[in-house]
């Protein structure tokens, strides 16, 4: 009789598992097939571009991703881990904010004193600007609180993180898939705010199993930063 696979849980080892090399190429494939329709679509339709074409583009990413990456990690048993009481994931929720929120801002005032600037916050990178918001806030809420969001986070820690820790340990499917977060967030100060928000949101699925907390985490932060460029 063959053994049924075991999910793996809080704080296991890394266990053996298929290779997710391929699942890995077909993400990342799909991922730029995405982001390539949003700029084909701005370029037939040049009223979106200027202050929508981020949006366009995300949204594009998402009617791509957020299908593909659901059905894969349901059909590997990779979309909840674990069970966590409410209190704790509420308890996880807050102190990842917390710290995120926190990282941010010394980040900014580094820049500011190093560099005589402000700096290149996560909302930056994540395509948000005050002009894009100013002029269709409920779309953008739309775009960076629930799409955004929902996508990044089925993908970077629903698939990658997910997908290197069945074969290795914590520090290096948080750092490996981190780097890929921050990477396409851009670069310097922009990337290093993205490189923190992904381990702080790894270790936030490390520890809950649930992948809502991550994507309510991240929908915040998002939240806070359209706030704050208003």
């Amino acid at each position: 009789m063959m053994a049924k696979n075991k999910t793996v849980r809080l704080g296991d080892p890394p266990t053996e598992n298929k290779r997710p090399e391929s699942l890995f190429v077909l993400t990342v494939l799909l991922f730029f097939a995405g982001r390539g329709a949003g700029k084909m679509l701005i370029s037939i339709c040049p009223q979106w571009s200027g202050t929508v074409d981020t949006a366009v583009i995300h949204l594009c990413t998402a009617a791509v991703m957020i299908p593909y990456t659901l059905t894969t990690l349901i059909r590997r048993d990779m979309l909840l881990r674990d069970r966590r009481n409410t209190g704790e994931m509420v308890f996880f929720f807050i102190t990842a904010l917390a710290v995120i929120l926190a990282a941010d801002s010394l980040i900014s005032l580094l820049a500011r004193l190093w560099g005589g600037g402000a700096a290149a916050g996560f909302g930056d990178a994540s395509g948000m600007s005050a002009a894009a918001t100013a002029g269709y806030p409920v779309r953008m809420f739309a775009v960076y609180a629930v799409c955004v969001p929902v996508t990044e986070e089925l993908v970077f820690r629903g698939v990658f993180f997910i997908g290197i820790r069945c074969r290795y340990s914590f520090v290096t499917a948080a750092l490996l898939s981190s780097v890929l977060f921050a990477l396409m967030h851009g670069i310097g100060l922009a990337a290093a705010a993205a490189l923190v928000t992904g381990i702080v949101l790894c270790y936030v699925y490390e520890k809950t199993g649930h992948l809502i907390v991550p994507v309510l985490v991240h929908a915040a932060n998002n939240i806070i930063a359209l706030i704050v460029m208003k």
